[in-house]
């Protein structure tokens, strides 16, 4: 029977290679409706007649251009979010674990040999993690700031 920390070590990181994906899966959820409600709102100001410069209720003539320039800001963020990251770990290495069987380890030397790649792993992701929620908050950030645009330009109107 293996030591009960190492199967805990061992389980907490598999647990955490788990919680990255769905980290990973939630950002880019989020990074699609970021976008989107900015489209939203960009479309909508523009088929109400706002960026229509003959229509009586029209914005300041920067406001048009604000708005492009932040819903393409968004959009960039959206896609550093969505790229697809080049080296992502979901599960120990099955090739490892089979070398290890291979060369007769018992399962505490097994768990010993496993647990530093699985914790280099998890940070392996935490690393493409960490710079998709930075774009993630600069996309909230934008799509507040694209409001704010909206808001000013309908009451300089």
């Amino acid at each position: 029977m293996a030591n009960p920390l190492l199967e805990l070590a061992y389980k907490s990181h598999e647990m955490q290679l788990k919680a990255q994906a769905d980290n990973l899966t939630s950002f880019r959820t989020r990074a699609t409706t970021i976008f989107s409600v900015g489209a939203l709102i960009a479309t909508l100001s523009t088929s109400l007649g706002f960026a229509n410069q003959k229509a009586p209720a029209t914005l300041p003539g920067w406001t048009p251009w604000a708005l492009l320039g932040i819903i393409s800001a968004i959009g960039l963020a959206s896609i550093f979010v969505l790229w697809p990251v080049d080296t992502w770990y979901s599960s120990p290495d099955a090739d490892q674990i089979m070398t290890l069987n291979r060369l007769g380890q018992g399962e505490d030397a097994a768990y010993s040999e496993l647990i530093p790649a699985l914790d280099n792993q998890t940070k392996s992701n935490e690393n493409a993690l960490k710079w998709r929620a930075k774009c993630l908050k600069a996309g909230g950030i934008l799509l507040l700031a694209e409001v704010i645009t909206l808001i000013i330009g309908t009451g300089l109107r």
